[in-house]
């Protein structure tokens, strides 16, 4: 009877070591979370760890420079030419692609400037400040700055003032401290449960409604109006050369939703126009875009594909020169 047992649970684990592999291998599906040593702990705002060479990102190796920006393995900058900075979140960091293959680094690639990624998983357009408060951008000639869906939320990386937004059955289930790491092991190590778990919560849907619904919230509407001006006032007189750019999530740019912008664009854009920002929206060109869904991480509600930060590069080239 125990070797019966004992064959049954080794044929399951069989099984599901071949379904892990045929999901990465053949449809292309990536784990979640990051390790930990990509975020910098000794600093008081979000950013990576200076000289990583073995950090993660959704299953694909990161290397930063000394300053903690996101670069190849082996990274030549050009002599004397000036600087371009891309600052953002996740979005712009880029999970699960290649470095090569980032936008960021696309536009390196194809420009006369160094361009630079200084984005870091977490930040939003509070922890955007605190990144260009602290970066040398004395040669820089542009600077790019994400705003996403969920910058909205108060991640408090100041340490003070959190505001308290309301609480999803996700959230409570991450507050369970042993079941949290549970899941975060699994997040950072299986297809599998990325796969269960869109099937039971629909990831993309259930992001999408949970962030929409910040705008909802006056106080954080009003705290994007303060954050933006921060970022106004420090480059008072220089913001022409300031770029907002908005990239949408994947909910964003369904049939429904390409006909119309929804409460968080309105706001956003209507934000952006009264502190006078050059704004680049990349919501058209994803929505003429033919199979939508290739854009994204397979399952992920924000986070691009090789191909679409391939199309965000081939927006974005014109705006270098």
């Amino acid at each position: 009877m125990k070797k019966i047992i004992i064959f049954n649970l080794f044929f399951v684990l069989i099984l599901i070591i071949l379904f892990e592999i045929v999901l990465r291998t053949f449809f292309d599906m990536n784990v979640q979370g990051i390790s930990k040593n990509l975020i910098n702990k000794n600093i008081n705002y979000i950013f990576n760890e200076p000289n990583l060479s073995d950090g993660l990102a959704f299953g694909t190796r990161i290397y930063t420079d000394n300053n903690g920006l996101r670069v190849l393995k082996i990274r030549n900058d050009k002599k004397n030419v000036k600087n371009i900075f891309f600052i953002g979140g996740s979005v712009t960091f880029g999970p699960a692609v290649k470095t090569e293959k980032t936008f960021v680094e696309k536009l390196n690639k194809d420009s006369n400037f160094n361009v630079k990624n200084a984005s870091a998983f977490g930040s939003q357009i509070k922890n955007h400040y605190m990144i260009l408060k602290n970066l040398d951008l004395s040669n820089a000639d542009k600077i790019f700055i994400s705003f996403s869906l969920d910058d909205i939320s108060d991640r408090d990386v100041f340490n003070e003032n959190k505001i308290e937004e309301e609480k999803s059955f996700t959230d409570y289930l991450r507050s369970i401290k042993i079941l949290n790491k549970v899941l975060l092991y699994l997040r950072s190590n299986s297809t599998i449960y990325v796969l269960a778990k869109n099937f039971i919560l629909n990831s993309r849907e259930g992001y999408y409604i949970h962030d929409l619904n910040l705008y909802n919230n006056e106080i954080l509407v009003e705290n994007i109006d303060k954050n933006i001006s921060l970022i106004s006032d420090k480059f008072k007189g220089k913001k022409n050369k300031i770029y907002f750019y908005v990239i949408p999530y994947a909910m964003q740019i369904t049939s429904e939703n390409c006909k119309k912008n929804d409460i968080a664009e309105k706001i956003i854009f209507e934000k952006l126009k009264k502190y006078k920002f050059n704004i680049i929206s990349l919501k058209k060109s994803f929505c003429n875009f033919k199979d939508k869904n290739d854009l994204f991480l397979k399952f992920d509600p924000a986070h691009l594909s090789t191909m679409g930060h391939d199309l965000v590069y081939k927006e974005l080239r014109n705006y270098l020169n």
